[in-house]
């Protein structure tokens, strides 16, 4: 959303596979408040083998000035992979505060890799200046 709030996101589903910059996302790129994105899925892959841009269920709120805060994410999978800068997450990259994120899984797997970037689950503020709390 530019202005106003993000919509909030939900799936239900049985198999859920994202993959090279795939996203389940809700995000505010101004004063609204973002969205919050919840997902129960039986099984769960997340993985960008690519490494460029954000793979995974995301929750953000993106302006760097005046920013509104950033949605909530919440997971429940029986089965959940995260692989090579997969990411669940929750940020704020201005100075909104950012949201929460819950995940509940009976079984978890992640693994990064060497080419540096993050893979996992993240609530976090990264401003360059005063930037908003994180979840």
């Amino acid at each position: 959303a530019l202005g106003g709030p993000a919509g909030d996101v939900s799936a239900q589903i049985r198999f859920l596979t994202i993959v090279d910059g795939g996203t389940i996302a809700s995000s505010t790129f101004g004063s609204g408040r973002g969205g919050d994105v919840f997902v129960r899925p039986l099984d769960a892959f997340i993985s960008n083998l690519l490494g460029g841009g954000a793979t995974g269920i995301l929750a953000a709120s993106e302006a760097p000035i005046n920013g509104g805060a950033g949605g909530n994410v919440r997971v429940e999978s029986r089965l959940l992979t995260i692989l090579d800068a997969g990411v669940i997450s929750a940020v704020t990259r201005g100075t909104g505060r950012g949201g929460n994120v819950d995940v509940s899984a009976q079984n978890t797997r992640i693994r990064g890799n060497d080419a540096g970037f993050a893979t996992g689950i993240f609530a976090a503020s990264e401003s360059d200046g005063a930037g908003g709390h994180g979840g």
